[in-house]
Protein backbone atom coordinates (compact mmCIF):
# COMPACT_ATOMS: atom_id res chain seq x y z
CA UNK A 1 0.00 0.00 0.00
CA UNK A 2 2.95 2.51 0.88
CA UNK A 3 4.50 1.74 -2.80
CA UNK A 4 1.01 2.08 -4.49
CA UNK A 5 0.56 5.59 -2.14
CA UNK A 6 4.12 6.49 -3.23
CA UNK A 7 3.34 6.31 -7.40
CA UNK A 8 -0.37 7.89 -6.78
CA UNK A 9 1.94 10.81 -4.90
CA UNK A 10 3.99 10.93 -8.20
CA UNK A 11 1.59 11.00 -10.68
CA UNK A 12 -0.23 13.68 -8.92
CA UNK A 13 2.82 15.42 -8.94
CA UNK A 14 3.04 15.26 -12.54
CA UNK A 15 -0.64 16.38 -13.65
CA UNK A 16 -0.70 19.90 -15.03
CA UNK A 17 -1.96 22.85 -12.79
CA UNK A 18 -4.79 22.63 -14.18
CA UNK A 19 -5.80 19.44 -12.85
CA UNK A 20 -7.61 19.93 -9.74
CA UNK A 21 -6.32 16.39 -8.74
CA UNK A 22 -2.80 17.87 -8.80
CA UNK A 23 -0.34 17.79 -5.75
CA UNK A 24 -0.44 21.51 -5.33
CA UNK A 25 -4.32 22.02 -6.08
CA UNK A 26 -5.25 18.95 -3.24
CA UNK A 27 -3.24 21.11 -0.62
CA UNK A 28 -4.57 24.16 -1.47
CA UNK A 29 -8.19 22.67 -0.52
CA UNK A 30 -6.68 22.53 2.62
CA UNK A 31 -5.32 25.97 2.70
CA UNK A 32 -8.87 27.32 1.47
CA UNK A 33 -11.27 25.33 3.46
CA UNK A 34 -10.36 23.26 5.96
CA UNK A 35 -11.62 24.15 9.89
CA UNK A 36 -10.19 23.99 12.60
CA UNK A 37 -10.80 24.77 16.38
CA UNK A 38 -14.45 23.55 16.23
CA UNK A 39 -17.23 20.70 15.87
CA UNK A 40 -16.35 20.59 12.17
CA UNK A 41 -12.54 19.11 12.26
CA UNK A 42 -13.58 15.97 12.13
CA UNK A 43 -15.95 15.43 9.46
CA UNK A 44 -14.27 17.83 7.24
CA UNK A 45 -11.04 16.34 6.84
CA UNK A 46 -12.78 12.59 6.93
CA UNK A 47 -14.41 13.65 3.54
CA UNK A 48 -11.09 15.61 2.65
CA UNK A 49 -9.39 11.66 2.61
CA UNK A 50 -12.30 9.95 1.15
CA UNK A 51 -12.03 11.68 -2.50
CA UNK A 52 -7.95 12.09 -2.25
CA UNK A 53 -8.42 8.39 -1.35
CA UNK A 54 -10.41 8.13 -4.22
CA UNK A 55 -8.01 10.02 -6.48
CA UNK A 56 -5.14 7.83 -5.87
CA UNK A 57 -7.24 4.50 -6.83
CA UNK A 58 -8.50 6.08 -9.51
CA UNK A 59 -4.97 7.40 -10.94
CA UNK A 60 -2.99 4.39 -10.19
CA UNK A 61 -5.60 1.95 -11.80
CA UNK A 62 -5.49 0.31 -8.35
CA UNK A 63 -9.41 0.11 -7.09
CA UNK A 64 -8.63 -1.15 -3.77
CA UNK A 65 -6.38 1.09 -2.31
CA UNK A 66 -6.08 2.23 0.96
CA UNK A 67 -4.63 5.01 2.81
CA UNK A 68 -1.65 3.74 5.30
CA UNK A 69 -2.21 5.67 8.38
CA UNK A 70 0.82 6.67 10.16
CA UNK A 71 0.11 4.99 13.96
CA UNK A 72 1.98 7.76 16.39
CA UNK A 73 0.58 6.10 19.63
CA UNK A 74 2.65 2.88 19.40
CA UNK A 75 6.28 3.37 20.20
CA UNK A 76 5.49 6.62 19.89
CA UNK A 77 6.97 6.18 16.17
CA UNK A 78 9.06 8.60 14.18
CA UNK A 79 8.18 9.33 10.55
CA UNK A 80 8.67 5.69 8.73
CA UNK A 81 11.43 5.08 7.21
CA UNK A 82 9.39 4.97 3.74
CA UNK A 83 8.95 8.88 3.50
CA UNK A 84 12.66 9.57 3.69
CA UNK A 85 15.25 10.06 1.00
CA UNK A 86 16.41 12.28 -1.70
CA UNK A 87 14.36 11.20 -5.13
CA UNK A 88 11.56 9.54 -2.91
CA UNK A 89 8.01 10.68 -3.97
CA UNK A 90 6.86 10.41 -0.06
CA UNK A 91 9.83 13.31 1.24
CA UNK A 92 9.35 16.75 2.18
CA UNK A 93 13.05 18.04 2.56
CA UNK A 94 11.33 20.95 4.36
CA UNK A 95 10.42 18.71 7.76
CA UNK A 96 12.59 20.03 10.46
CA UNK A 97 12.06 16.56 12.06
CA UNK A 98 14.70 14.05 11.23
CA UNK A 99 15.27 10.20 10.76
CA UNK A 100 15.57 9.96 14.24
CA UNK A 101 13.33 12.54 15.93
CA UNK A 102 10.73 10.88 17.96
CA UNK A 103 7.17 12.86 18.95
CA UNK A 104 6.89 12.97 22.58
CA UNK A 105 4.78 10.19 24.63
CA UNK A 106 3.16 12.65 26.57
CA UNK A 107 1.48 14.59 23.56
CA UNK A 108 0.59 11.33 21.37
CA UNK A 109 1.65 8.20 23.30
CA UNK A 110 -1.15 5.56 23.40
CA UNK A 111 -2.01 5.83 27.19
CA UNK A 112 -2.67 10.21 26.78
CA UNK A 113 -4.74 9.26 23.28
CA UNK A 114 -6.60 6.25 25.09
CA UNK A 115 -7.55 8.58 27.92
CA UNK A 116 -9.11 11.57 25.25
CA UNK A 117 -10.88 8.40 23.42
CA UNK A 118 -12.42 7.58 27.03
CA UNK A 119 -14.06 11.17 27.11
CA UNK A 120 -18.05 11.10 26.82
CA UNK A 121 -18.74 14.32 25.89
CA UNK A 122 -18.76 15.30 22.15
CA UNK A 123 -17.61 19.16 22.90
CA UNK A 124 -14.25 17.90 25.05
CA UNK A 125 -13.81 15.51 22.51
CA UNK A 126 -14.59 16.73 19.12
CA UNK A 127 -14.54 20.45 19.39
CA UNK A 128 -17.75 22.85 20.44
CA UNK A 129 -20.25 24.40 17.52
CA UNK A 130 -19.93 26.62 15.17
CA UNK A 131 -22.26 27.89 12.62
CA UNK A 132 -19.15 27.81 9.73
CA UNK A 133 -16.22 25.93 9.00
CA UNK A 134 -14.00 29.34 10.17
CA UNK A 135 -13.99 32.70 11.87
CA UNK A 136 -17.09 31.98 14.56
CA UNK A 137 -16.89 30.74 18.09
CA UNK A 138 -15.67 27.01 18.22
CA UNK A 139 -13.51 25.20 20.82
CA UNK A 140 -10.82 22.95 20.05
CA UNK A 141 -11.56 19.05 20.98
CA UNK A 142 -8.71 17.26 22.67
CA UNK A 143 -7.71 15.38 20.37
CA UNK A 144 -7.02 17.68 17.60
CA UNK A 145 -5.26 20.45 20.31
CA UNK A 146 -2.68 18.03 21.70
CA UNK A 147 -1.71 14.98 19.48
CA UNK A 148 -3.19 16.45 15.87
CA UNK A 149 -1.49 19.89 16.90
CA UNK A 150 1.49 18.73 18.23
CA UNK A 151 2.16 16.45 15.63
CA UNK A 152 2.44 18.91 12.73
CA UNK A 153 4.44 21.14 14.78
CA UNK A 154 6.98 17.98 15.29
CA UNK A 155 7.10 17.21 11.79
CA UNK A 156 7.80 20.97 10.66
CA UNK A 157 7.99 22.70 7.66
CA UNK A 158 5.47 22.45 5.28
CA UNK A 159 3.43 20.55 7.40
CA UNK A 160 3.45 23.52 10.16
CA UNK A 161 1.11 25.44 7.56
CA UNK A 162 -2.18 25.00 6.67
CA UNK A 163 -0.35 24.09 3.68
CA UNK A 164 0.45 21.04 5.30
CA UNK A 165 -0.65 18.31 2.58
CA UNK A 166 2.40 19.44 -0.05
CA UNK A 167 4.00 16.97 2.57
CA UNK A 168 2.93 12.98 1.97
CA UNK A 169 2.94 12.14 5.75
CA UNK A 170 -0.43 14.54 5.69
CA UNK A 171 -2.82 12.02 4.55
CA UNK A 172 -0.79 9.54 6.85
CA UNK A 173 -1.36 11.71 9.72
CA UNK A 174 -4.97 12.69 9.30
CA UNK A 175 -5.59 9.01 8.94
CA UNK A 176 -4.92 8.22 12.42
CA UNK A 177 -6.15 11.06 13.63
CA UNK A 178 -9.58 9.89 11.69
CA UNK A 179 -8.75 6.69 13.52
CA UNK A 180 -9.03 7.87 16.83
CA UNK A 181 -12.40 9.93 16.11
CA UNK A 182 -13.43 5.78 14.74
CA UNK A 183 -12.29 4.93 17.94
CA UNK A 184 -14.13 7.56 19.69
CA UNK A 185 -17.39 6.91 17.91
CA UNK A 186 -17.86 3.48 17.28
CA UNK A 187 -15.38 0.98 18.90
CA UNK A 188 -16.27 2.78 22.55
CA UNK A 189 -19.59 3.77 21.29
CA UNK A 190 -19.32 7.52 22.53
CA UNK A 191 -22.60 9.56 20.21
CA UNK A 192 -21.96 12.61 17.95
CA UNK A 193 -24.29 15.58 18.25
CA UNK A 194 -27.48 15.29 16.95
CA UNK A 195 -27.65 18.76 16.10
CA UNK A 196 -28.85 19.93 12.28
CA UNK A 197 -26.57 22.13 11.99
CA UNK A 198 -23.67 19.99 11.99
CA UNK A 199 -25.33 16.95 10.10
CA UNK A 200 -26.59 18.92 7.34
CA UNK A 201 -23.56 20.96 6.97
CA UNK A 202 -23.00 20.31 3.06
CA UNK A 203 -19.42 20.31 1.59
CA UNK A 204 -20.17 21.03 -1.58
CA UNK A 205 -17.62 22.97 -3.79
CA UNK A 206 -14.55 21.94 -1.69
CA UNK A 207 -13.51 18.68 -3.10
CA UNK A 208 -13.13 16.42 -6.67
CA UNK A 209 -13.97 12.79 -7.46
CA UNK A 210 -11.14 10.51 -8.73
CA UNK A 211 -12.27 11.81 -12.08
CA UNK A 212 -11.73 15.27 -11.00
CA UNK A 213 -15.23 16.32 -11.47
CA UNK A 214 -16.88 18.14 -8.59
CA UNK A 215 -17.89 15.95 -5.65
CA UNK A 216 -19.97 16.59 -2.23
CA UNK A 217 -21.17 15.07 0.95
CA UNK A 218 -22.42 16.16 4.01
CA UNK A 219 -21.51 15.44 7.32
CA UNK A 220 -24.15 12.71 7.88
CA UNK A 221 -22.91 11.18 5.32
CA UNK A 222 -19.60 10.76 6.05
CA UNK A 223 -20.38 9.23 9.74
CA UNK A 224 -21.10 6.07 7.61
CA UNK A 225 -18.05 6.08 5.80
CA UNK A 226 -16.09 3.85 8.39
CA UNK A 227 -18.69 0.96 7.53
CA UNK A 228 -19.60 1.16 3.90
CA UNK A 229 -16.40 3.13 2.05
CA UNK A 230 -13.36 1.68 4.34
CA UNK A 231 -12.51 -0.62 7.39
CA UNK A 232 -9.88 0.06 9.50
CA UNK A 233 -7.30 -2.53 10.37
CA UNK A 234 -6.66 -1.68 14.13
CA UNK A 235 -8.04 0.86 16.63
CA UNK A 236 -5.31 3.19 18.71
CA UNK A 237 -3.85 0.38 19.96
CA UNK A 238 -2.74 -1.26 16.60
CA UNK A 239 -4.74 -4.41 18.07
CA UNK A 240 -6.75 -6.22 14.78
CA UNK A 241 -10.26 -5.29 14.36
CA UNK A 242 -12.26 -8.18 13.24
CA UNK A 243 -13.95 -7.63 10.36
CA UNK A 244 -17.83 -6.98 12.52
CA UNK A 245 -20.00 -7.26 9.18
CA UNK A 246 -23.70 -7.67 10.90
CA UNK A 247 -24.48 -10.41 7.94
CA UNK A 248 -28.05 -9.64 7.25
CA UNK A 249 -29.33 -5.97 5.46
CA UNK A 250 -31.70 -5.35 9.05
CA UNK A 251 -28.64 -5.13 11.12
CA UNK A 252 -26.05 -3.22 9.44
CA UNK A 253 -29.33 -0.51 8.70
CA UNK A 254 -29.64 -0.13 12.74
CA UNK A 255 -26.32 0.14 13.05
CA UNK A 256 -26.19 3.23 10.69
CA UNK A 257 -29.63 4.38 11.87
CA UNK A 258 -28.06 4.60 15.43
CA UNK A 259 -24.66 5.84 14.42
CA UNK A 260 -26.15 8.77 12.56
CA UNK A 261 -28.96 9.54 15.09
CA UNK A 262 -26.20 11.24 17.69
CA UNK A 263 -27.49 12.24 20.83
CA UNK A 264 -28.18 15.40 22.54
CA UNK A 265 -24.93 17.43 23.45
CA UNK A 266 -24.50 20.50 25.37
CA UNK A 267 -22.13 21.61 27.72
CA UNK A 268 -24.38 21.87 30.55
CA UNK A 269 -22.68 24.83 33.03
CA UNK A 270 -23.71 25.02 36.43
CA UNK A 271 -21.97 27.85 37.49
CA UNK A 272 -19.16 29.86 36.24
CA UNK A 273 -16.48 31.68 37.60
CA UNK A 274 -14.60 34.59 35.73
CA UNK A 275 -10.96 36.01 35.61
CA UNK A 276 -11.31 39.74 37.07
CA UNK A 277 -13.86 41.04 34.27
CA UNK A 278 -11.54 44.25 34.40
CA UNK A 279 -8.31 42.04 32.94
CA UNK A 280 -9.05 41.63 29.17
CA UNK A 281 -6.28 40.04 27.90
CA UNK A 282 -3.37 37.74 29.42
CA UNK A 283 0.16 37.71 27.93
CA UNK A 284 1.63 34.27 27.74
CA UNK A 285 5.61 34.58 27.34
CA UNK A 286 8.56 32.12 26.59
CA UNK A 287 9.44 29.98 29.02
CA UNK A 288 7.70 31.09 31.98
CA UNK A 289 4.24 30.93 33.89
CA UNK A 290 1.83 33.80 33.64
CA UNK A 291 -0.55 33.32 37.12
CA UNK A 292 -4.09 34.03 36.96
CA UNK A 293 -6.36 33.47 40.20
CA UNK A 294 -9.77 32.78 39.86
CA UNK A 295 -12.04 33.50 43.18
CA UNK A 296 -14.63 30.43 43.30
CA UNK A 297 -17.51 29.06 45.56
CA UNK A 298 -16.06 26.02 47.78
CA UNK A 299 -19.41 24.33 47.68
CA UNK A 300 -19.89 24.51 43.85
CA UNK A 301 -17.47 21.55 43.80
CA UNK A 302 -18.35 19.53 46.29
CA UNK A 303 -19.75 17.16 43.94
CA UNK A 304 -16.58 16.59 41.77
CA UNK A 305 -14.86 15.36 45.33
CA UNK A 306 -17.56 12.55 45.73
CA UNK A 307 -16.40 10.82 42.60
CA UNK A 308 -19.40 11.53 40.43
CA UNK A 309 -18.48 10.95 37.31
CA UNK A 310 -20.93 13.42 35.43
CA UNK A 311 -19.55 16.71 37.56
CA UNK A 312 -16.65 18.46 36.25
CA UNK A 313 -14.64 21.56 36.18
CA UNK A 314 -13.79 23.14 33.14
CA UNK A 315 -10.88 25.48 32.43
CA UNK A 316 -12.08 27.39 29.50
CA UNK A 317 -9.19 30.14 28.09
CA UNK A 318 -11.46 32.06 25.38
CA UNK A 319 -10.38 33.54 22.17
CA UNK A 320 -6.68 32.75 22.58
CA UNK A 321 -4.38 34.69 20.05
CA UNK A 322 -3.00 32.07 17.17
CA UNK A 323 0.99 32.48 16.79
CA UNK A 324 2.53 33.07 13.63
CA UNK A 325 4.52 29.75 14.13
CA UNK A 326 3.28 25.95 15.41
CA UNK A 327 6.24 25.49 17.12
CA UNK A 328 5.55 26.38 20.82
CA UNK A 329 2.86 24.87 22.92
CA UNK A 330 1.20 26.05 25.98
CA UNK A 331 1.11 23.59 29.68
CA UNK A 332 -1.55 24.35 32.37
CA UNK A 333 -0.66 23.46 36.03
CA UNK A 334 -2.84 24.30 38.92
CA UNK A 335 -1.63 25.43 42.19
CA UNK A 336 1.84 24.91 41.38
CA UNK A 337 4.52 28.10 42.70
CA UNK A 338 7.44 28.20 40.43
CA UNK A 339 5.67 25.88 37.18
CA UNK A 340 7.89 27.01 34.94
CA UNK A 341 9.03 24.78 31.01
CA UNK A 342 10.68 22.27 33.18
CA UNK A 343 7.99 20.80 35.21
CA UNK A 344 7.36 17.44 34.51
CA UNK A 345 4.02 16.96 33.32
CA UNK A 346 3.50 13.64 35.59
CA UNK A 347 3.39 16.52 38.39
CA UNK A 348 -0.02 16.39 40.18
CA UNK A 349 -0.60 19.87 39.15
CA UNK A 350 -0.42 19.06 35.97
CA UNK A 351 -3.67 19.61 33.96
CA UNK A 352 -2.76 19.51 30.39
CA UNK A 353 -1.37 20.88 27.58
CA UNK A 354 -2.50 22.58 23.83
CA UNK A 355 -0.66 23.20 20.87
CA UNK A 356 -1.25 25.69 18.23
CA UNK A 357 -1.53 24.47 14.60
CA UNK A 358 -1.31 27.96 12.49
CA UNK A 359 -1.82 29.00 8.68
CA UNK A 360 1.71 29.81 7.98
CA UNK A 361 3.21 31.00 4.65
CA UNK A 362 1.73 34.01 2.02
CA UNK A 363 -1.35 34.57 1.56
CA UNK A 364 -2.53 33.68 4.59
CA UNK A 365 -6.18 34.02 6.31
CA UNK A 366 -6.93 36.20 8.75
CA UNK A 367 -5.75 35.02 12.10
CA UNK A 368 -8.44 33.22 13.65
CA UNK A 369 -9.41 33.46 17.70
CA UNK A 370 -10.68 30.21 19.10
CA UNK A 371 -11.53 28.63 22.87
CA UNK A 372 -9.79 26.30 24.17
CA UNK A 373 -11.27 24.06 26.88
CA UNK A 374 -9.12 22.13 29.48
CA UNK A 375 -10.51 19.31 32.16
CA UNK A 376 -8.85 20.20 34.82
CA UNK A 377 -11.17 18.08 37.56
CA UNK A 378 -8.76 15.07 38.14
CA UNK A 379 -6.01 17.75 39.01
CA UNK A 380 -8.38 19.09 41.50
CA UNK A 381 -9.00 15.49 42.63
CA UNK A 382 -5.16 14.59 43.23
CA UNK A 383 -4.59 17.62 44.51
CA UNK A 384 -7.33 17.43 47.09
CA UNK A 385 -6.08 14.02 48.11
CA UNK A 386 -2.24 15.33 48.24
CA UNK A 387 -3.44 17.90 50.51
CA UNK A 388 -2.71 20.69 48.27
CA UNK A 389 -6.10 22.13 47.63
CA UNK A 390 -6.87 22.68 51.14
CA UNK A 391 -8.86 26.37 50.12
CA UNK A 392 -11.07 26.70 47.27
CA UNK A 393 -12.02 30.00 47.42
CA UNK A 394 -9.48 30.81 45.13
CA UNK A 395 -7.81 28.63 42.27
CA UNK A 396 -4.22 29.31 40.52
CA UNK A 397 -4.28 28.87 36.97
CA UNK A 398 -0.61 28.67 35.77
CA UNK A 399 -0.32 28.98 32.20
CA UNK A 400 3.46 27.98 30.97
CA UNK A 401 4.56 28.80 27.29
CA UNK A 402 7.15 25.92 25.97
CA UNK A 403 9.09 26.72 22.46
CA UNK A 404 9.10 22.81 21.07
CA UNK A 405 12.86 23.00 20.73
CA UNK A 406 13.67 24.12 24.31
CA UNK A 407 14.75 27.50 23.36
CA UNK A 408 14.44 30.90 24.63
CA UNK A 409 13.28 32.37 21.52
CA UNK A 410 10.86 35.10 21.72
CA UNK A 411 7.01 34.66 21.08
CA UNK A 412 3.71 35.80 23.16
CA UNK A 413 0.22 34.78 22.69
CA UNK A 414 -2.95 36.42 24.37
CA UNK A 415 -5.66 35.06 25.97
CA UNK A 416 -9.30 36.38 26.41
CA UNK A 417 -11.31 35.92 29.14
CA UNK A 418 -10.42 32.69 31.51
CA UNK A 419 -13.04 31.09 33.45
CA UNK A 420 -13.74 28.03 35.40
CA UNK A 421 -17.28 26.22 34.28
CA UNK A 422 -18.28 23.49 36.77
CA UNK A 423 -20.08 21.62 34.18
CA UNK A 424 -22.79 18.85 33.95
CA UNK A 425 -21.48 16.07 31.64
CA UNK A 426 -24.35 13.96 29.54
CA UNK A 427 -22.93 10.35 29.14
CA UNK A 428 -24.45 8.76 25.97
CA UNK A 429 -23.74 5.44 25.01
CA UNK A 430 -24.54 4.11 21.60
CA UNK A 431 -26.81 0.99 21.79
CA UNK A 432 -24.58 -0.89 18.77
Amino acid sequence: MVDIYRHAVELMKALPASDPRNWTKQAEIHQNFCPHGNWFFFPWHRVYLHYFEDICRKLTNEPTFALPYWDWCLNPSNIPAAYWGAGNALYDSTRFATQASVPDPSNVGLTVVSNMCNEPDFNLFAGGATPGLRGAAGSYGNIEATPHNSTHGFVGGDMGTYMSPLDPIFWNHHCMVDVCWYEWNILRKNANTNDTNWLNFDYTGMFVDGNGNPATMKTSACLLLPLLSFRYESGIDGVPIPVNDPGDQAALENTKKIIQQGAPIALDVRQRFILDPNTKRVPVNPNQAEVVSIKMDTSAVARVFTGDKTERVILKLKSISQPVTSDFFLRIFINKPGASAATSTDDPSYAGSFYFFTHGGANQPEAERNDYLVDVTDTLRRLRADGNLSDLRSVNIHIVGVARDGSDRRFSVETGSIELLVSNININKMAI
